[in-house]
This record gives C-alpha cells, structure tokens and sequence, in this order.
C-alpha cells in the first residue's frame, strides 16, 4: 500500500487544480462582448472547467465515503450496519454545500423581489420553476426553460447535479465494498448510453440535443470516473511506476485531453460535441489522478499548484463560482462594460469577494453547522465505534 495513501494526506495539488478550473469556468462565462474575438470560439466550445470540477468531486467524494465507512460503518455492506456512517457523510456534505447556497439564493430572491428591472420580469416568468433551486433538481427544469432563466442562476445546475450524486452514491454503501467499482462502471457507461440515445433523438426531432446534454444528468460519467480513479489508485499506479513511463503516461494523457477540447471548436453538431465530451471525462480523471501521484515531487508544475495564491484561492472555489457571475453582473452597469479589461478587473474582484465570503462565512458555517448536527445525530468526530482509525485506503481484494 503506498505511502501517499496511508498518511491521509489532502492533496494539496488538487486544491491549486480546482483554482485553474475556476478561472476557466470565470471564462466560459464571461459577456462575450469583452472576450477578444480570436478567444471567442474557445470560449464558447472548450467547456471543461465543470467537468474538471466533477471528476474532482467524484475523486474526493469516493475517499470520504470510504473514510466515513472505515470509522464507523462496515465494509461488507448494508445501510443498516452503515447507518453512522451515512449521516457522518451527509454531515460533511450539507455542511459545505448548503450554507453559503442558500445564504446566495436568499440574496438573490430578497434583490429579485424589490428590483423592478429585467431580472424581476425573468423571476416571475419562471414561476414554479424556481423551486427547483432550493430543491436541488434545477438540472431538469431548466432545459425547456433556458431563454427565461437569469444568468445568476444558469450556472447553479451543477450545484444541484452534484447534490444529486451525492445521495446517489451512498446507495454503495448497501454493497460489499468488492463490487463498488462494477457498480460505478456500469452507471458510467449507462450515462454514456444514453447520452448517446438523446443527442441522436433531439437532435433529428428538435436541434437541442446539446442544451438537454448539458443540463441533464448525462454529465455522471465525468464524477463516475472520478470515483472509479479513487477506487483504482493502486491499480493505476503502474502508469506512472517507473520514470520514462511516468513521462510518456503524462504526455499521452495531457495531449489526449487538450486534443479532445480542442476538437470540439470543429464540431459541427450535437451528436459530435457529445462523444468529445464522453471521451474527454475519463482523461480529467485519470489528470486528477496523474496530479495525486506527483503531490509529494518538487516537480514546477505542482509547486506553481501548491503555491500560496492557488492554494488560498483554490480553497475558496465555490464560493467564488457562486459569486462570480454577480460580480460580471455589476461590473456591467460600469464604464468597463465594453472594456477589454473588464475580465482583468473582475478576476481578482471575484477572488477577493469569494475569499472573504469563504472565511467570514462559508468556514463558520460548515464548523458550526457540523457541531449542531454531530451531537443529536450521535456523532463523534475522533472515535471510530470498529477501531479502524481514519484510514482512507482504496480496496485491494477487486479486480478491474
């Protein structure tokens, strides 16, 4: 068993990885009227930065499952012997996830109920639809809806697919750990299955294939294949064994990966666009993967990653991708509207709003939310009811 997992480190490289995804996913979504025009064809078709953060949080998410699992539930399966360790997961979850979402959509709906402009008219167009938000299922409404929907809003589906993963995946918990990883294949590929079937369908009926890919649950296999990466850390680890193999892994995943984003500025309809898609999640695994084995080296790359700034901004990701586009909206009742340095003036805005807003009240809130959670639900933090300590080892005993 490798060094790197039995000490239970964090990771710290991911941490910096998450700070490049959402400077892209601060691109994508950018007033296209302040991209240069060369970078707008980028802009619109290499979308990865959210299923980067996917594959992270099917990475991340598999190893505290199985934490919570190894302290205090039962490797053999059933939710029943593994009630503990359900709620000590959801704890961890609604914790970081819910304050400061729901601390925004109150905001938003508080402002969107005085203001009498544009995006009041486009609240009360939406109508029940709304409910969707607080209720984590805004992936299914707002396809048919997308033209109606303010664009504060149009980038919190990913927050309710995640949700929706989340409880999906404690369904392993009534498995054997032995077949988690047959489990989680064959939902990937069935993501992908269908993913398939609707870009065929839609797009001969309606032309909207590509809307409906995106905003469905068809993106599973991008946090899939995070889990599998997590679940397959040592069987992996042959990729990266010895030094030259170690290079030509690197290099044949980097350029697989930035060939697969770039083909989609050629893609020409739905079905294609989707099929890059397919084949680009497993690779920003197997990247997430790629950057846990180089964690500890003292290689460029990871030292720019585990530097100060990307550290103290990757911290603060979500909130900032909360707040970012709020900040866009501003910054566009301003002179720099139509300025090309709009986007050099909102970058570090959004940083700074959503680093305060991380350590004044994400933080507090996730440590004071699990103290009230953890006492009437029966929780400690440091005992473990099985003496199995915190390890957060993958499996040994399935086979790929």
């Amino acid at each position: 068993m490798s060094a790197i997992l039995r000490s239970g480190r964090d990771f710290s490289s991911l941490t910096g990885l998450r700070t490049l995804f959402i400077i892209w996913v601060m691109f994508s979504h950018a007033p296209t009227e302040v991209v240069p025009p060369f970078l707008r064809s980028i802009q619109t078709h290499w979308t990865f930065g959210v299923d980067g953060f996917l594959a992270i949080s099917g990475f991340l998410v598999t190893r505290s499952l199985m934490d919570c699992q190894n302290r205090w539930g039962d490797v053999e399966g059933g939710l029943g012997r593994n009630r503990t360790a359900v709620l000590e997961y959801l704890v961890r979850r609604v914790s970081r996830i819910w304050p400061p979402y729901f601390a925004m959509l109150g905001f938003l709906g508080i402002f969107g109920y005085f203001s009498q402009g544009a995006f009041h008219q486009q609240l009360i167009v939406l109508g029940n639809s709304l409910i969707s938000f607080p209720l984590f299922f805004a992936n299914y409404t707002m396809a048919p809806v997308h033209g109606h929907i303010p664009l504060i809003l149009q980038a919190y589906w990913s927050i309710s697919y995640q949700e929706q993963f989340y409880l999906l995946i404690l369904l392993l918990l009534a498995l054997n750990r032995k077949r988690w990883v047959p489990v989680l294949i064959v939902a990937t590929l069935g993501s992908i299955f269908v993913r398939v079937l609707t870009t065929l369908r839609f797009e001969e009926k309606t032309g909207h294939a590509f809307q409906l890919e995106t905003f469905l649950h068809l993106n599973l296999d991008a946090m899939g294949w995070g889990c599998i990466a997590w679940l397959a850390y040592e069987h992996l680890s042959f990729l990266w064994s010895r030094p030259r193999r170690a290079w030509i892994s690197t290099g044949v995943i980097l350029s697989l990966l930035i060939l697969s984003i770039a083909l989609r500025s050629f893609a020409t309809d739905d079905f294609s666009r989707a099929m890059l898609s397919t084949i680009r999640a497993p690779l920003l695994a197997l990247l997430v993967r790629m950057i846990c084995e180089f964690d500890s080296s003292n290689l460029p790359p990871i030292r720019l990653l585990k530097s100060r700034l990307m550290q103290t901004i990757g911290k603060a990701t979500y909130e900032i991708f909360l707040l970012h586009i709020v900040v866009y909206a501003v910054l566009q009742k301003t002179p720099l509207k139509y300025s090309p340095w709009f986007l050099s003036v909102s970058y570090p805005i959004s940083f700074a709003v959503g680093y305060l807003a991380y350590r004044g009240f994400g933080l507090p809130a996730q440590r004071w939310l699990k103290m009230r959670l953890r006492g009437p639900l029966g929780l400690s933090r440091n005992v473990s009811s099985k003496g199995t300590g915190a390890s957060v080892c993958p499996p040994r005993t399935f086979s790929l």
